[in-house]
This record gives structure tokens, sequence and C-alpha cells, in this order.
């Protein structure tokens, strides 16, 4: 898509009006089949916004895909026990926000010197939380800890 400087007085065509602005505005559709039946001959780079969604989507040259990251935090707390050391504990990601497993950190809000958390199996729905002791010192208590996900947005067309 090209650029342009205009000077006072310059004649607009329609052309130039479709090259220079329309082309390179980022129309908002619903979805992406009103998407597809506006925009028949989308060019490689071009951006459109789907409100059911959430997400901006762009033109790869071949195919839509989508153009921002998905990212999902959640804080929860995890009861931490003598007796569920070592278990695992899930916590769930909306439904079609991922397109494959995202990276997964996991940080502690709440002070525990001797509890760690470590992401593990994370899938496009959840991801499993391990509880350890740190030090073989054994402690019990309620930690909030926060969930950060991030990856690539699924249900993007």
């Amino acid at each position: 898509m090209p650029y342009r400087i205009w000077t006072t007085g310059q004649l607009v065509t329609a052309a130039d009006f479709n090259d220079y602005l329309q082309e390179q505005v980022i129309p908002i559709f619903t979805d992406a089949a009103t998407r597809n039946a506006q925009i028949t001959n989308p060019i490689a780079g071009q951006h459109a916004y789907l409100t059911g969604i959430g997400a901006l989507t762009v033109y790869t040259g071949s195919a839509w895909a989508g153009a921002t990251p998905a990212i999902h935090a959640v804080e929860r707390t995890i009861t931490v026990t003598n007796a569920n050391i070592g278990t695992q504990s899930g916590v769930a990601f909306p439904a079609g926000l991922f397109a494959s497993p995202p990276m997964v950190v996991v940080q502690p809000t709440g002070t525990s010197a001797y509890i760690g958390f470590t992401p593990v199996q994370a899938t496009t729905a959840s991801v499993s939380v391990n509880v350890r002791h740190i030090n073989d010192v054994a402690q019990s208590a309620s930690i909030p800890v926060s969930v950060i996900a991030i990856g690539v947005r699924g249900g993007v067309t």
C-alpha cells in the first residue's frame, strides 16, 4: 500500500482515494464471514478487526491470521498442605483463547519462602501447577498465585 503527502489544491481521484485512504483503514466486522464477504480481494498486510471475538486479524498473503497474541491472567489461591505437596492444581483458560499451548508463568503473590509453584502440562484449555516444598521445609498455607499465559490466539480465521 502506497503512502503519499498531498498538497493544497491537488486532485484526489477515486483510485487515489482507494489506494491511499480506504485500503489503509482498519475496518471493523462482527465475524470472519462478514469480513470475507466484504473484503473479497485482500492484500498481504491488510488488517481487519472482528468484534465477535475481539481480535485484530491480518491477511498474510494466503490466509487471514491473528495479528495479536492472546494473554490470559488470573489470580487464584492454592491451599498447600503436607498432603498435597507434589500434586497439581489446575487453572483453566477461556474456551478457544489459545490455538496452541501457551507459555505460562506462575508467580506467588502471597509470601512463602518454602513453597514453590511450577507450571506443567499446559494445553490450550488449561495448565496444571505443581506444588512443591523448597529446601525440604514442610509448611502449610493458602497462597495467592498469579497465573499468566501468553500464546497464539485461537479462533481467528
